[in-house]
């Protein structure tokens, strides 16, 4: 899981402002498969975890940066896939 950001413009202000694409990828039959891909306002928690509680289930393995708002949201959603971390440092542990 991880997100990128997009510079965007408002068509009826024609002010520009950052959005965060979140994405959530995994394997299916040893393919790679794209779970969710969604659009939000900003990186916090709260939005992290309207994300993750869209996937539905739970993942056996968790994979994503440090991100505070999406690791915080991940522990709290998954409390025990195993996790790997950009960082080397485990969200979820």
């Amino acid at each position: 899981m991880d997100d990128l950001p997009f510079r965007v413009r408002d068509p009826d202000s024609g002010r520009h402002r950052i959005v965060g694409v979140f994405c959530a990828m995994g394997y299916e039959a040893g393919r790679p498969k794209l779970w969710r891909l969604e659009a939000f306002t900003s990186k916090s928690q709260p939005d992290w975890d309207a994300f993750l509680g869209a996937l539905g289930g739970a993942p056996p393995r968790v994979v994503c940066d440090n991100d505070h708002g999406l690791t915080n949201a991940v522990r709290a959603r998954f409390p025990t896939p195993s996790c790997t971390c950009a960082s080397g440092t485990c969200a979820t542990r």
